[in-house]
């Protein structure tokens, strides 16, 4: 009944969300065409993100939550997950060398952390560009905290060993790597804006974030192949073949150990939170097995 109740109000909030995302995304930069293109690409992602940051925030604070540092969170949840959607696209959708893709990869986190400027001519680049910065305007610069620095430094080191990794064992940990850095990335937000820690649903935050990347790999297989990404799906039909006996058996392994993460991260929340839990897991599978977003 719990798990039902969280169900609604967090399917209610989607849905203002989404009604609300375009003005969320209108002041991250000063440029109409960027403003634009963020509002037409990323309106209903944005929407959804900013409800994945609310809930880790709601897992920590409960019933001592504030609403307006609530929204905060939220905002900065969706802004850094669009932008790690938006450099990934660029990164595996675009022909260009490793040493290029390294290069605007990093001038992203320059301008994530304040240390350069970077602008580029080209929109979805700009755009990259843009959102980092306002992240640096809106949190990090206020916030001085060397949780979110580790955590950056890890996905930005593990991103870059994908590029070039063959092993399908090490990309299998890559994955889980990628994923857990990403949602710890906004459940570490309530720990920086309270100053104190809440283990456990960081904990659960890696948690479903390894299985949220298991399954962007699982149920991305065809785009991969053709961008030619790396990622254990992709090298094992690489070295085993196309056919429906590997595939059946990637599926097969990749949700086992996606169930897993899942259930690891369920062990130490108390009732309230494993409700909460349930119901962004529910928002992560309706996403690739249903939507297939």
């Amino acid at each position: 009944m719990e798990t039902l109740k969280c169900g609604v109000k967090y399917s209610l909030e989607l849905l203002n969300n989404i009604r609300n995302s375009a003005n969320s995304l209108k002041d991250v930069s000063e440029s109409k065409r960027v403003s634009d293109y963020l509002i037409k690409n990323y309106s209903f992602s944005g929407a959804a993100t900013d409800l994945v940051g609310s809930m880790f925030y709601d897992m920590s604070l409960g019933d001592e939550e504030v609403q307006k540092e609530r929204n905060f969170v939220g905002k900065i949840s969706s802004r850094l997950i669009i932008l790690a959607d938006l450099t990934d696209d660029i990164l595996d959708k675009r022909p260009t060398s490793l040493d290029e893709k390294f290069r605007f990869f990093d001038n992203v986190t320059m301008n994530l952390f304040g240390h350069e400027s970077h602008s580029s001519p080209d929109l979805e680049e700009q755009s990259s560009y843009s959102l980092a910065k306002s992240i640096h305007r809106d949190f990090i610069s206020k916030y001085k905290n060397a949780k979110f620095k580790k955590i950056s430094d890890e996905l930005v080191d593990t991103i870059k060993r994908q590029f070039t990794e063959q092993d399908k064992d090490e990309l299998l940990e890559i994955s889980k790597i990628i994923g857990s850095c990403c949602t710890d990335s906004t459940a570490v937000l309530a720990e920086i804006v309270t100053g104190k820690d809440y283990h456990d649903v960081r904990n659960a935050a890696n948690k479903i974030g390894e299985y949220s990347a298991l399954l962007d790999n699982l149920y991305e297989i065809d785009n991969d192949l053709e961008e030619g990404v790396n990622t254990y799906p992709t090298v094992r039909i690489g070295e085993e073949g196309d056919t429906s006996s590997v595939r059946k058996d990637i599926k097969n392994k990749m949700l086992s150990i996606a169930n897993n993460s899942f259930i690891e991260g369920l062990e130490h929340l108390d009732e309230k939170n494993k409700s909460i839990y349930k119901v962004l897991k529910g928002f992560v599978d309706l996403k690739y097995k249903v939507l297939r977003l």
